[in-house]
């Protein structure tokens, strides 16, 4: 749940050298990261019966009677003062296991954690609690975890009541809460221990939509107020708005960090892609983007081509916000496809989808292919964006009932969207021509 700053070593007991067992917290200087971690790992044993355990106790030094699965291995990273992190992986690949040796309810099995400051940490539902307290019993229990002097957590009591709106439920015991409930109890505590580094697993997945577009704008403060903030969802769109950088877990181990919407689409690539993530990508069509891109699919049919033609007929020149361009893409097939789809996404600097279409939803399918064939697609986009530079990305698929891939690319272009009428204020993300009437009411 929560630690002021944590060094852990490796344990002599496991398979791997250790020096010694951690004396127990350090606070670290300040000038240091946030976090530093070095050579994380965490093993666990499995046995495949319960007197296996006593049999390990008694005869361990004759045989070893469990196997060892290492949730983490050997995981080194550092984050700075102020940095909100992401961190991203499938189902096992040892997410939730680093948040817990960050937040000090786990021991590392090897390698060191440095945290800097007060810690407080959102990690599985109920964690900290006591399910026979009442709410307001619960509130000082959590929040004396999270280090918290009683004196100031006196005064913070209307606040946290106010943000959980909770209301009559806090006197009542825990055990009548739903979830969605103890994730507002618990968000509300958490962030009134004004902490220095703040981690969230998931938990903001949980209760209802209006409580959880509260926490992401109270996140927003924090995160302006300087505070450190390490995320674990399976969210890309989160992580590519709100992260300073993300970081890639798989199998215990780290393997990509980097700036959010690189490694988002990294990872996306990796996730769904048909061929090993280690094979190059095909060569580079006339009409790609010269600022590099991401390439991958079974290369049963590829995009050979692409350009963005405006209203005025050229090609790759700015886009002038109100017209109509139109996005041509050609395709050539390598092998038979009944029912191919193709489509695009219009991202943000950030790499957030903004628009995305497909052949199947515009209603207008592609043609049957063979090995061969080739085809063109063109797509009428009107152009509503506020004026910035925007990317395009696009993938061929074999059908559009399910997502495998033949080709897909990220940034096949970049473009510029211009006002036509200098000066004007566009809001938001999009720029519609809405009309206003006002009239007296008698």
């Amino acid at each position: 749940m929560v630690a002021p700053a944590l060094q852990h070593r490796p344990t002599a007991e496991m398979a791997r050298p250790a020096p010694h067992r951690p004396e127990g917290p350090r606070l670290v200087q300040s000038g240091t990261p946030a976090i530093a971690i070095e050579g994380l790992g965490k093993c666990y044993r499995l046995y495949a019966q319960p007197r296996d355990r006593l049999r390990q106790l008694f005869l361990g030094w004759r045989r070893r009677y469990f196997q060892e699965h290492w949730a983490l291995e050997d995981v080194s990273l550092t984050i700075g003062r102020g940095e909100t992190v992401g961190i991203v992986g499938p189902n096992g690949s040892g997410k939730s296991t680093l948040l817990q040796i960050l937040a000090g309810t786990l021991m590392p099995t090897t390698g060191e954690a440095r945290l800097a400051g007060r810690v407080a940490a959102l990690l599985e539902l109920g964690a900290g609690f006591h399910p026979d307290f009442t709410g307001w019993e619960n509130i000082d229990l959590y929040a004396t975890i999270l280090g918290l002097p009683s004196d100031r957590l006196a005064r913070r009591h209307s606040q946290i009541a106010e943000f959980s709106e909770l209301g009559p439920h806090l006197d009542r015991p825990l055990r009548t809460y739903s979830s969605g409930m103890l994730v507002r109890l618990a968000f509300s505590v958490a962030i009134s221990a004004e902490p220095d580094i703040l981690l969230v697993d998931e938990a903001l997945a949980v209760g209802d939509l209006r409580f959880q577009m509260r926490c992401l704008a109270r996140l927003r403060e924090l995160r302006d107020q300087g505070v450190t903030i390490v995320l674990v969802t399976h969210d890309l769109e989160v992580c590519k708005r709100w992260c300073d950088r993300l970081h890639v877990l798989e199998q215990g181990r780290l393997v990509q960090s980097g700036p959010p919407a690189e490694v988002a689409d990294w990872y996306f690539a990796r996730m769904v892609s048909t061929l090993p993530s280690t094979a190059p990508p095909p060569p580079v069509a006339l009409g790609f983007s010269e600022t590099g891109y991401r390439r991958h699919g079974d290369g049963q049919g590829r995009i050979v081509a692409a350009e963005l033609v405006g209203d005025d007929q050229r090609v790759g020149g700015p886009i002038r916000l109100g017209s109509t361009c139109r996005l041509r893409l050609r395709l050539e097939f390598q092998a038979a496809a009944a029912q191919p789809v193709v489509g695009f996404y219009v991202k943000d600097r950030c790499g957030t989808e903004i628009v995305g279409m497909n052949t199947h939803l515009a209603g207008t399918p592609l043609l049957a292919a063979r090995p061969g064939f080739r085809q063109t697609v063109e797509f009428n986009l009107p152009m509503r964006l506020r004026p910035g530079t925007y990317s395009i990305s696009a993938a061929l698929a074999h059908d559009w009932r399910e997502p495998r891939y033949m080709d897909w690319v990220d940034q096949i272009l970049l473009f510029e969207v211009v006002d036509p009428r200098p000066g004007r204020v566009v809001y938001g993300l999009i720029h519609e021509d809405i009309t206003a009437r006002v009239s007296q009411e008698t």
